[in-house]
């Protein structure tokens, strides 16, 4: 599938520039073909996630922390800052991982992304998460969000 190409090219890419050690990434990629992939854009951190055809998901070089695996597995819809990513599932759930200071620690707002999120927005640096009553809640980088 074009994504597993497209996805391995940036391994061989990012392996040869910084020196990153992506082989295990490369070996997950043989073995699924993925249905969307995400780039958090011009970050120094770099970094990819994407959602598998059974609707989980894998991201490097920060793998998705183990403790969210199972919300992962239920199906989601990946955003991105420059350097963090949040998951959203069918219910309005949101789990988020990465960088902190980029929107990878969504603490100050977790009650908010418990359920009831129908749509989620991203700078480079930070997320706005909006609810079906149009309420808005932002994390991240307060600057940029």
């Amino acid at each position: 599938m074009i994504y597993s190409f497209v996805l391995l090219a940036f391994v061989s890419f990012f392996q040869q520039t910084f020196g990153c050690k992506w082989s295990s990434l490369a070996a997950a990629l043989s073995a699924f073909s993925c249905v969307s992939a995400y780039n958090p854009g011009t970050s120094w951190r770099g970094g990819f996630a994407a959602v598998k055809e059974d609707g989980s998901v894998v991201s490097w070089p920060d793998n998705v922390p183990s403790h969210l695996s199972d919300f992962m597995k239920s199906g989601v819809t990946i955003y991105s800052t420059g350097s963090a990513f949040a998951a959203m599932n069918a219910s309005g759930a949101v789990a988020t991982w990465g960088s902190s200071s980029y929107g990878g620690d969504s603490s100050s707002v977790s009650e908010f992304l418990k359920s009831g999120v129908t749509a989620i927005y991203s700078t480079g640096e930070a997320f706005a998460a909006m609810n079906a009553s149009g309420a808005v809640a932002t994390w991240g980088y307060s600057s940029y969000g």
